[in-house]
This record gives C-alpha cells, structure tokens and sequence, in this order.
C-alpha cells in the first residue's frame, strides 16, 4: 500500500522517469495550463513567500 495516491507524478518517481516540475515566477493560470499542455508532471506556486533572488513577493490565489 503507497503512502499517496497513485498520479502520474509518483509513478514517474518510481520508474525513474525524470518527471517535469515547472515553477512560476508568478500566479498565471495561463501559464499554468500551457505548461500542463506542454507535458509538465507538476507545477510549483509559492504562497505567501517573498522570493529573494527575483525580488519577487507572493500572496494568495485571489
């Protein structure tokens, strides 16, 4: 029994696909779903975080 529910991502794991992981230097769901689109195992948001290296602060979704 897995620990989490089987997705496309954890098999990649366990085969040792190398699974895409996108991250967004902002909320964009365009951006997300092009990534999706474009093959993308998962996306990366941050919340509530201010991104040093950018300058960039996050909030929430809204």
């Amino acid at each position: 029994m897995h620990a989490y529910p089987e997705t496309k991502f954890t098999k990649a794991l366990r085969d040792n696909d190398f699974p895409v992981i996108v991250s967004f230097a902002r909320h964009d769901l365009d951006l997300a779903r092009a990534a999706l689109r474009a093959g993308a195992f998962a996306l990366k948001v941050h919340l509530y975080a201010y991104h040093r290296a950018t300058g960039t602060t996050f909030g929430n979704f809204m």
